[in-house]
């Protein structure tokens, strides 16, 4: 199948719509079917080595399917869902199976209007986008590794809601490591909700691309727990346009420009004043980023502890309006 390719609020109006974007974001684990659910969910199994192809496959599942790959497929794959067609899908590469996109105008994994859909076990590369997903929800991304596309590793955009990308590395491709766009929701690192995080981790590697590690835009809104963000060419993260981001516990090494930057109104938690917990505790810095450890500028507000964030222009800059609410 082919897929196709694709300043400014108050901060207590961000706030608002924040505390209602986590309201509805829930305490869960990475989607899984249940029995009951997809009471006829089945196991199919694509060898693309032996000539068969996940397309193939895709015109006979089910609501709630796993799809078990094997060898080196090159496919660029639409999953366009209207009727439910897709939800509770899992494609399963074991840690063995590639996925490689032949088309650079096509995502390699497109997923549009899906739920409770998992990628597994797989590396892709190749194509535009290694995995777009527009408008979806209960989106799981476990233990894949994106490297090598066309231009961004993963984007999520249209309104995507709770997301999560766990136990992955995304690392070398053109621009962006993830992007999260347009009113989108996503969790990197981790799964369970506030309080629940120790125990629910799923660390990541965002490195070696050639724009952002994590680039949060147009109210979005993004918890960032436990990773390391390094040797990206801009900045490890970056949040502007009115998004909101958690960022806490992660190693942000050696980026280009500055570990972490937030601007035009957008609101940054660096963990929080006291605790223990992933949500709490602040980040690290153990080889400097090129600018600064965090730069703020342009209306941001941010709140939490700077902890060793570092870069070679200093620990911190604050310019143009921004907001320094940090804890000494």
């Amino acid at each position: 199948m082919r897929s196709i390719s694709e300043k400014h609020s108050s901060v207590r109006g961000l706030a608002i719509r924040v505390l209602a974007v986590l309201a509805f974001a829930v305490a869960t684990n990475i989607p899984k079917v249940s029995a009951q659910e997809y009471e006829h969910a089945r196991t199919k199994h694509v060898d693309c080595d032996r000539g068969e192809t996940i397309t193939r496959v895709l015109g006979f599942v089910d609501p709630g399917d796993t799809v078990i790959i094997k060898g080196t497929c090159n496919e660029n794959l639409l999953f366009s869902s209207p009727t439910g067609r897709y939800n509770g899908l899992t494609l399963d590469g074991r840690g063995v199976a590639t996925i490689s996109g032949p088309d650079s105008t096509l995502n390699v994994i497109e997923l549009t209007g899906v739920s409770r859909f998992t990628v597994r076990g797989l590396t892709i590369t190749g194509g535009h986008d290694g995995l777009s997903i527009n408008t979806g929800s209960d989106i799981a991304i476990d233990t894949v590794v994106v490297e090598n596309t066309g231009r961004h590793g993963i984007h999520f955009q249209r309104g995507t809601s709770v997301a999560f990308v766990v136990n992955s590395t995304i690392q070398n491709n053109p621009q962006n490591g993830i992007v999260i766009n347009e009113n989108s929701y996503v969790r990197v690192g981790f799964t369970d909700g506030i309080g629940a995080s120790e125990g629910a981790i799923g660390p990541c590697v965002i490195q070696g691309n050639g724009g952002y590690g994590i680039r949060i835009q147009r109210a979005s809104s993004a918890r960032i727990y436990r990773n390391t963000i390094r040797n990206n060419v801009n900045n490890g993260v970056n949040i502007e346009s009115a998004s909101y981001a958690e960022i806490a516990t992660n190693v942000i090494n050696g980026n280009g420009k500055n570990g972490v930057a937030v601007s035009e109104n957008s609101t940054l938690h660096l963990g929080n004043p006291t605790g223990n917990k992933n949500e709490d505790q602040p980040n690290t810095t153990s080889a400097p980023n090129g600018g600064f450890g965090l730069s703020a500028s342009w209306g941001a507000y941010v709140v939490g502890r700077l902890g060793s964030l570092n870069g070679n222009g200093g620990a911190s800059s604050f310019t143009h309006g921004a907001n320094n609410n940090l804890t000494p």
